[in-house]
């Protein structure tokens, strides 16, 4: 028999206001494998505006919520199974974990674990930022779990990655060492009891793994919604869709359906003009070439990608029904994709280069100068280079940049950048006037 949880997520327009109104929504929560029903081991509720969180466990799949109109919700739901779509030796059937399992961040010293299936060699690097390798060591391991201490020295993140027949595990450690001492260490430390993992990617029972789905919204009224499972299809319903006299196809990454194509619409002009709302819609193409737009899509600036209006989500040079992602949005998408950071981890909101594979595992596998991706949930991201600020054009084949509708300031807009030498992405902000590809996000 379902439970109904109700919590009340306090909003910080509350405190400065006391005549703010609150009023209560009920939400229903189920799960959905392409088009089979997918049970929700679990889910969380956060108020990403106001702050709040309500975690429900099965068989608890609606929750009462108290919130403030304009209140965005954030809703995580987890299934356990194959997403369909994705590589199945992911999904192997073995208990090759890793996994930490001491404080975290560490503090001085740290515990890792690795399981095994079976007797063999396993290899363990130790590495920091900068992808140095600071240990390497194979070593003939029994079946079960083995320990592993560390001491990070002066560093502050660590990656520790595990080889074992063939198979790769890598987590990232957080750490507070001692700024006096410069050298960490890594020693193995024995079998271990067993413990749970907290790797994005740890293989679970029978093969399968948690999967996370996300939805974003801002409830006014009782809602219900479905968690999508499924990954790297077509959009159940919706393979392909014209607009202006292009066709696009779909991708479904979990319960986000994204265009697989950079937008291409628009009259091409110089690269020496601006945009403007002049009623015509108007495109840039890379090295004024028609044949560019052919290949990656065209470019354009903020105001043309938003037709000239400043609220996020708004359609935009969308075709009906779709909209110009937001940088919560664009978030979503970075946690489902990464191995090491989920939906939700703070470092998705620095702005720097962040995640660990995120960039790779959206980047196309071919058509890159260096660094190119492995496309592991169907994204596609091209490196379409940009129209530079000056009028000219740069970083073809070097970087695929994407507008995104919510504002910085009033002369910077946010944008997310793919780019060949790294594997992860770069959140920032710049001057609307530059021309950056577009891709667009279908409403909930």
């Amino acid at each position: 028999m379902k439970k109904n949880c109700t919590i009340v997520l306090l909003s910080l327009a509350a405190v400065v206001n006391t005549m703010a109104q609150k009023i209560s929504v009920h939400l229903t929560f189920s799960g959905q494998n392409q088009q089979l029903h997918s049970k929700l081991d679990s889910l969380k509720i956060t108020n990403i505006t106001a702050g709040g969180t309500l975690q429900l466990q099965w068989p608890d799949t609606a929750a009462t919520v108290q919130l403030t109109p304009g209140d965005t919700l954030q809703y995580l739901g987890y299934s356990l199974g194959f997403p369909v779509g994705m590589d199945q030796p992911v999904f192997r059937e073995n208990n090759f974990r890793l996994f930490q399992t001491g404080s975290n961040p560490v503090v001085n010293e740290g515990r890792v674990a690795v399981e095994i299936p079976s007797d063999g060699t396993v290899e363990m690097t130790l590495s920091d930022l900068q992808g140095r390798i600071l240990f390497r060591e194979n070593r003939q391991l029994g079946k079960g779990i083995h320990g592993f201490s560390l001491s990070p020295g002066n560093h502050r993140i660590l990656f520790v990655t595990a080889r074992y027949n063939m198979e790769v595990r890598t987590i990232r450690i957080m750490a507070f060492g001692s700024e006096s001492v410069s050298s960490c260490r890594f020693q193995y430390a024995g079998m271990s009891s067993p413990a749970s993992g907290t790797n994005k990617e740890a293989p679970l029972k029978s093969g399968q793994l948690t999967q996370e789905s996300c939805i974003l919204d801002n409830p006014t009224s009782d809602e219900t919604y479905t968690f999508q499972f499924a990954t790297n299809i077509p959009c159940p319903g919706l393979p392909t869709i014209t607009w202006q006299g292009q066709v696009y196809h779909t991708i479904q990454i979990m319960s986000q359906c994204w265009l697989k194509e950079n937008l291409n619409v628009g009259t091409m002009i110089n690269g020496n003009q601006n945009q403007t709302d002049n009623g015509i819609l108007e495109k840039y193409c890379y090295d004024n070439l028609t044949s560019r737009c052919d290949q990656y899509g065209g470019l354009y600036q903020w105001g043309e990608v938003m037709q000239y209006v400043t609220q996020q989500g708004a359609q935009g040079i969308c075709p009906d029904g779709w909209h110009v992602p937001t940088d919560q949005e664009f978030m979503v998408l970075e946690g489902i994709v990464d191995t090491q950071y989920p939906v939700g981890d703070p470092t998705w909101e620095l702005y720097s280069y962040r995640g660990f594979d995120v960039g790779k595992n959206l980047k196309t596998s071919s058509g890159w100068n260096t660094g190119i991706g492995r496309d592991l949930y169907g994204f596609s991201g091209l490196p379409a280079g940009s129209r530079t600020v000056n009028a000219t054009f740069d970083f073809i084949g070097g970087a695929g940049i994407f507008w995104l509708s919510s504002e910085f300031s009033a002369t910077k807009k946010h944008l997310r950048t793919l780019h060949c030498d790294y594997d992860n992405t770069y959140r920032t902000a710049q001057s609307p006037s530059i021309g950056y590809s577009v891709r667009c996000l279908k409403n909930n």
